[in-house]
């Protein structure tokens, strides 16, 4: 008997063993051990030499966060599940446990992912670990039905109920995205609709690096008609070669301008279901597509010819100004003409009356002569 002192208890330690005569060591073991802690006990059953391999410590999960943490570890394993804990608090009013009732809990595929009963006494409390998805738990009668209650409680929060009772659903993580099926955007993983579903109007960006490592900062960048950002892509390093993202866009005109990154001859990429067809290229370019069916017209509030119904500009927008009857963007003889042809009016005079005092009269034609000549804005 010895000891012996370990400096790094984490690391993989080989023990190499021999036997002179060749046949093993005939019962004879080998121990090392922190008394009351941990021990590793080996031996050569056979041969002239053999080794083995060891941890001197506890492995297990060290992470506290985790579902599986272990607090008698000291190495850890690698296998923490930072997952969910449900905590399931089963009641009997009687005290006499479930007498044949038990749980069992499904996941959205309907495989089974736990199963239990109240062996006994008022109370008791399972805990297992689930990962973020739909769920649901059906309670049998047992022998006494009327007796069982029970509470679960999740990070979304708690149901609770007797027995007995089925598929009765809860969630884990809360999994949101799109549920319908007939969405271009149908997540299979969500089971909380967040009224994201897109019907119309799907465009798919489909982005490449060629050297594998993502697109090493360059952006694909999305604007409205009104010059607001509606949204950014890019390919992550985690993405490596190949990567897609799903615009779900209202029907408008929009432009696009893709920046470069560190690498700009790796990046490529296309985008499909715009109304103007398929479009692709590379880094440091801009364009514009349409998506759907939209209203062409003036998109801006602040000239004559605004169309609020418009979601596309056509570049139809003409600005005037102060005496400017005609549109035409300058104050001149035709304006004069169109004014003298609403002199005297009396009541509902519209633009022509420009001196605002509900009459067209010398007033506003003193008014006209003073931006008689202008160039509207």
């Amino acid at each position: 008997m010895g000891s012996v002192c370990l400096n790094y208890p984490c690391e993989l330690y080989t023990l190499n063993m021999s036997d002179s005569f060749g046949d093993g060591w005939d019962w004879a073991e080998f121990t090392i051990a922190v008394p009351g802690f941990w021990s590793f006990s080996t031996s050569l059953t056979s041969g002239v030499s053999g080794s083995a391999d060891f941890f001197a410590g506890v492995l297990g999960c060290t992470n506290p966060l985790a579902c599986n943490f272990d607090p008698l570890a000291t190495c850890d394993n690698g296998g923490c599940v930072l997952q969910d804990f449900v905590t399931l608090t089963m009641t009997d009013s009687f005290g006499d446990g479930w007498n044949g009732a038990s749980y069992e809990i499904y996941d959205a595929s309907g495989s089974l992912v736990a199963v239990g009963t109240q062996t006994g006494g008022a109370s008791e409390t399972n805990q297992f670990c689930l990962s973020a998805g739909c769920y649901s738990i059906s309670v049998s009668a047992g022998t006494f039905p009327s007796e069982i209650g029970w509470t679960l409680t999740s990070s979304d929060g708690t149901i609770s109920g007797g027995a007995p009772v089925s598929g009765l659903a809860f969630t884990v993580g809360a999994p949101f995205g799109c549920t319908d099926i007939t969405a271009c955007n149908y997540d299979s993983a969500a089971c909380v609709d967040d009224g994201s579903c897109c019907y119309n109007n799907c465009l798919y960006l489909y982005q490449e690096d060629s050297f594998g490592d993502g697109w090493n900062g360059a952006q694909f960048t999305v604007y409205d008609y009104s010059g607001a950002e509606v949204l950014s892509a890019t390919l992550e390093s985690s993405g490596g070669s190949f990567g897609f993202d799903l615009l779900c866009l209202p029907t408008g005109c929009y432009t696009y301008e893709v920046t470069g990154g560190l690498f700009p001859s790796e990046v490529t990429w296309a985008l499909v279901g715009a109304q103007d067809g398929v479009q692709s290229g590379g880094a440091n370019v801009s364009g514009s597509f349409v998506a759907g069916n939209p209203t062409f017209g003036c998109t801006d509030p602040s000239a004559s010819n605004y169309n609020p119904a418009a979601n596309c500009n056509n570049g139809s927008c003409t600005y005037s100004c102060t005496g400017d009857f005609d549109y035409n963007g300058v104050v001149n003889v035709a304006d004069l003409l169109l004014l003298i042809s609403a002199f005297g009016c009396t009541s509902s005079c519209g633009v022509f009356d420009i001196a605002a005092n509900g009459v067209v009269n010398t007033g506003d034609l003193l008014v006209f002569v003073s931006v008689f000549g202008v160039i509207c804005p």
